[in-house]
């Protein structure tokens, strides 16, 4: 929808991609602004304000920040609301019986999963559950993380009945470490997935999952670099969408 919303005015995009590989994302940034794009749709991964405003300063661009944001970096930005996604989440889990509620999640230097760990916190607190440290592992938002993080829960005294796994491919090695192992979802560990609708609905049963609505992220990023590249000079918009839970 981003793309086709920026076709229909007449722009065409550049996709750039570099994960959590700092050097790479500074490398792009620079590429790009030195060949002289209109506008940035950015999904910051691990860039601080000053090394982004390193990058921009011989620039004069829009910027628009999607998914999350730098902190100290003022520009229009299109997120969604990980704290309630999240709560709801944990939540759900723990409204179905569960007093030992796991969360594996992404770097503690990136936003959304700062705002995760509020959310999976303020559950455990509102649910009067006492918070164990050993129940909360946070690394790269990738595969591994995942079917690590299950190893470490499954060695627990202790063990978890349940996970909220923040990311896709956490989600995908979680799952396959469980399967490997031979443990049955949802009947030995429980699992809350967050953005992997596609696996999550093809289990059987079907895994809840929270959904991002990337479709309308992507729509409203794009109306607002249009905006600007049209001469709106308005105050930046911060908005955060409502996530919806696949239950």
């Amino acid at each position: 929808s981003l793309d086709k919303t920026l076709r229909e005015h007449g722009y065409h995009s550049l996709i750039s991609c570099y994960g959590a590989n700092h050097g790479l994302e500074r490398d792009n940034l620079h590429f790009l602004i030195s060949n002289g794009i209109d506008g940035l749709i950015y999904a910051p991964e691990d860039l601080t304000a000053d090394e982004f405003y390193e990058l921009t300063a011989n620039c004069n661009i829009p910027v628009v920040q999607i998914d999350r944001m730098i902190q100290g970096v003022v520009s229009d930005a299109v997120l969604v609301n990980n704290t309630d996604a999240a709560h709801q989440a944990v939540s759900c889990l723990i409204r179905k019986g569960h007093s030992r509620v796991a969360m594996i999640t992404g770097p503690k230097s990136v936003l959304t999963a700062k705002e995760r760990q509020i959310g999976y916190l303020k559950a455990i607190s509102d649910h009067g559950l006492i918070y164990d440290d050993a129940l909360f592992i946070s690394d790269q938002n990738d595969f591994a993380t995942g079917h690590r993080g299950f190893d470490a829960l499954m060695k627990l005294e202790d063990k978890p009945t349940a996970v909220f796994t923040t990311n896709h491919n956490i989600t995908m090695g979680f799952l396959t470490a469980a399967r490997e192992q031979g443990l049955r979802i949802p009947e030995d560990v429980d699992i809350f997935g967050f953005d992997c609708v596609d696996i999550c609905s093809m289990m059987r049963p079907p895994l809840p999952v929270v959904h991002q609505p990337e479709v309308e992220i992507g729509q409203l990023a794009a109306e607002y670099m249009i905006q600007r590249l049209e001469g709106y000079t308005g105050d930046p918009r911060v908005v955060k969408l409502k996530c919806k839970l696949n239950i």
